[in-house]
């Protein structure tokens, strides 16, 4: 019964330690406009990958009907870039987005924000994601 009390013990001790044991940080970058909600979440440690920056509009999907196209931009350190989505005739139907993007050559301990933009119809909003 020891021997079994013993055993248990140390397969607890050894769920928690490697529970604790974490490689990577983990960094999320969040922030939102008044229509738009944006996210990245980025584990240092792999560098090349790259990342998903997610944008979600927080109103209606029904509210995007009439948009022809959108452009999403993002703005960092010594990198910028976007995408734009013709929609060609047809509505959206969803109501989140994304850029890929790669931290090579941006040091993210040190960043503290990424400025991002959505455009769609005649309208802007431009806001800050941070950690």
């Amino acid at each position: 019964m020891i021997k079994a009390n013993r055993s248990i013990m140390v397969v607890i001790f050894l769920v928690i330690l490697l529970a604790g044991c974490e490689l990577d940080d983990r960094y999320v970058y969040e922030g939102q406009s008044q229509n738009w909600h944006a996210q990245l979440d980025y584990i240092e440690g792999d560098p090349g990958q790259t990342y998903d920056l997610y944008y979600t509009y927080k109103g209606e999907l029904e509210d995007l009907s009439d948009v022809e196209e959108m452009i999403f931009s993002y703005e960092m350190e010594n990198q910028s870039g976007n995408s734009t989505i013709n929609f060609e005739g047809s509505p959206p139907d969803e109501k989140q987005y994304w850029n890929t993007i790669s931290f090579q050559g941006v040091d993210v301990e040190e960043m503290e924000q990424i400025d991002v933009a959505v455009e769609w119809k005649d309208q802007r909003e431009s806001f800050q994601i941070k950690r």
